[in-house]
């Protein structure tokens, strides 16, 4: 039962740190771009602020992971700050997992999707940038700095160039983010590995529910990393093991 209970926390802490990258992590990656080149890119009449602001952005569209495995593809939908990703390898009957992260909460919650048994209808919250895991932090968290270094295009889509720096984890990243708060790409400063990168993308308002646990679904906090879950926790985490076999 342990076993079952370590893998099945394992498993969801990895699709968690998938999708907290993409919200805007210090993933990032392209060149260091000279900040004192003309802009590229820029639309006539659009502007890129000095300071990173908070998304604004409604849009659907698809995420690419990028790890030592194969790519990873992801569906988003994100209304301003609040982001949603669809991915597969989940806990629930057909192995998908839904991760929604408020960046005006800070709050990240997670659950199973599809044909989900009742028992393994739960919905796992834990707070963004914790957890014991300093790679959690993103563009927006406390203590990471960001500074702009240049224009570019992604996927048809202008963006400034962010270079991030996070205390933590001592990682620095460029995301190219849109003047409406869309991170478009991400890559590893030091190696230009990309991390991420929006392969799709469909500006247009998004249904409100996507944002939340379906209804019926209980709510209890992630157990920390490296911590023995409560016996509520054992419970839930052993009934979505169940529910993934």
């Amino acid at each position: 039962m342990q076993t079952t209970i370590q893998r099945s926390t394992a498993g969801i802490a990895l699709v968690l740190v998938l999708a907290l990258s993409a919200c805007g992590k210090k993933q990032d990656g392209t060149e260091a771009a000279d900040a004192t080149a003309p802009p590229p890119h820029a639309a006539q009449g659009e502007t890129f602020p000095d300071a990173l602001s908070a998304p604004s952005a409604s849009y659907a569209g698809v995420m690419r992971f990028y790890g030592a495995d194969a790519p990873l593809d992801a569906k988003v939908y994100a209304s301003g700050p609040r982001l949603r990703m669809e991915m597969s390898g989940g806990m629930g009957a057909g192995g998908a997992m839904a991760i929604v992260t408020d960046l005006s909460s800070r709050q990240t919650v997670m659950f199973p999707i599809g044909d989900v048994p009742a028992a393994a209808r739960v919905a796992m919250t834990v707070a963004l940038g914790e957890g014991g895991a300093p790679q959690l932090a993103d563009l927006y968290g406390a203590g990471v700095t960001t500074r702009r270094i240049g224009l570019d295009m992604v996927a048809g889509q202008r963006c400034a160039l962010w270079e991030a720096a996070d205390p933590k984890s001592e990682s620095v990243t460029v995301s190219c983010v849109t003047s409406d708060g869309i991170n478009m790409r991400t890559v590893n400063a030091k190696t230009n590995a990309p991390l991420m990168e929006m392969a799709q993308l469909t500006r247009g308002a998004q249904d409100p529910a996507l944002f939340a646990p379906p209804s019926g679904y209980r709510t209890m906090a992630m157990p920390q990393f490296g911590a023995m879950p409560s016996p509520e926790q054992m419970r839930a985490l052993e009934d979505m093991a169940k529910a993934a076999k």
